[in-house]
């Protein structure tokens, strides 16, 4: 488990977004996901996305507004929905 987190769930509630918000099957998503942990672990608001450039907000950041703005973001720790477990993405 990484440093930080009372357990795997909180993992993925920050690290993996929701379905509802984040495209799993998009040929960058691995990447994205990986350049949103790093993002994190670094303490860092954000990242730019690999393929657009533009500031994609990171799940911290988010959870520190306190509530969903519902303006979409990526990362939105408030949005419900399934969250796949990727084997690996955690564990690096």
């Amino acid at each position: 488990m990484m440093a930080g987190f009372d357990d795997e769930r909180e993992q993925r509630i920050r690290y993996l977004p929701s379905e509802r918000r984040f495209d799993y099957d998009h040929p960058l998503a691995l990447l994205r996901l990986k350049l949103h942990r790093d993002a994190c672990d670094a303490g860092l608001d954000s990242y730019p996305d690999p393929e657009t450039g533009d500031t994609v907000l990171c799940s911290s950041t988010l959870l520190a507004q306190g509530i969903c703005c519902n303006l979409g973001c990526r990362h939105c720790p408030y949005v419900g929905g399934r969250r796949p477990l990727i084997p690996g993405i955690l564990a690096e």
